[in-house]
């Protein structure tokens, strides 16, 4: 993955050190770095962590990203890569003829966002959230065995660190809310002291 190679020399790190600051064998994350293996969300939670970004920061198309940093809100959706898009097709299908269909797991990161982006509670947030996490454990018990074309396993990470996105972004506006219902209220205050003062 060329985004852990891109923070990884940003930190200034070798493959070395942060595989021991990762907790993982330097094998692995050269592997990992060459596209050669795909790692479980634990072990990208691990690099994360040890290179100070979230998952969905990880996951994030090296390009997107320009020189400077940008805020969360400013920065552009990860597309779906070509075998991202497949894996998502392909599970789609099979969860769909097993019986068991899915929705969230089937979408694409950017449609994922524009739903979280209509959530107006954080509460409404987790339950969506929770929805998806649902739908990948019925995934895993109703087709355990099953391999699926392109990338399931970035697929299905990206799902999850888009839904985390969302949750903060939600998070966000009604943070921003609540500050603008407090300053209005605050204001609304300063003024009736003032005209109190007059009087």
């Amino acid at each position: 993955m060329d985004r852990i190679r891109e923070l990884r020399n940003r930190k200034g790190f070798s493959q070395a050190k942060l595989a021991v600051k990762a907790g993982m064998d330097p094998a692995t994350l050269n592997r990992i770095e060459q596209g050669k293996g795909n790692p479980n969300l634990k072990t990208l939670e691990k690099l994360a962590e040890s290179l100070g970004v979230s998952v969905a920061d990880l996951l994030e198309e090296p390009a997107l990203l320009g020189k400077g940093e940008a805020s969360e809100e400013a920065r552009p959706s990860v597309p779906d890569t070509p075998g991202k898009a497949k894996a998502r097709q392909a599970i789609g299908a099979d969860m769909e003829e097993a019986g068991s269909p899915v929705h969230y797991l089937a979408m694409s990161q950017e449609a994922l966002l524009v739903l979280f982006d209509d959530v107006e509670t954080v509460e409404e947030a987790k339950a969506l959230a929770e929805a998806i996490r649902s739908e990948r454990q019925l995934l895993k018990e109703t087709l355990p065995n099953a391999t699926f074309p392109g990338h399931p396993t970035k697929a299905i990470m990206g799902t999850l660190a888009t839904a985390a996105l969302g949750i903060r972004r939600v998070g966000e506006r009604v943070a921003e809310r609540e500050m603008a219902r407090i300053r209005a209220e605050t204001e609304e205050a300063a003024k009736s002291l003032e005209l109190a003062a007059i009087a």
